[in-house]
């Protein structure tokens, strides 16, 4: 019996291992988190966001239309979410999504909302 629970213990064990190899490899797209801006690669961080928006359900809401203020607080608080500390400190006084993106847009370079709405990567995802 010992060496039945001891085998099934390994058998778990190694079950444990593959998954957290195949997490590591191929799922680091989060849901749950939105992606995050180091300062590096910027026109890239905003299309990981505006899909993280998309997959929210924000991004039509807030990106195309007027946002009423549920939908701003929720992409305002997703931006905020996916700056490091260090960029986060730029927009700490912004209170609307928009105002937001305006900022880090002037800040980082990105191109303007029209080139990235045009973006046929944008529009693919």
């Amino acid at each position: 019996m010992l060496r039945e629970i001891q085998a099934r213990a390994e058998e778990l064990r190694s079950v444990e291992e593959d998954k957290e190899e195949i997490e590591g490899d191929c799922c680091s797209f989060n849901l749950l988190l939105p992606p995050t801006f180091t300062g590096k690669y910027f026109d890239l961080w905003v299309i990981r966001m505006l899909t993280f928006l998309r997959a929210k359900d924000l991004f039509e809401h807030w990106y195309n239309k007027p946002c009423d203020e549920v939908c701003d607080d929720l992409a305002l608080n997703f931006i905020k979410q996916g700056l490091d500390g260090n960029f986060l400190c730029k927009v700490v006084k912004a209170t609307t999504s928009n105002e937001t993106w305006e900022i880090l847009e002037v800040e980082f370079g990105a191109r303007g909302s029209n080139q990235v709405e045009d973006s046929s990567v944008v529009q693919h995802v």
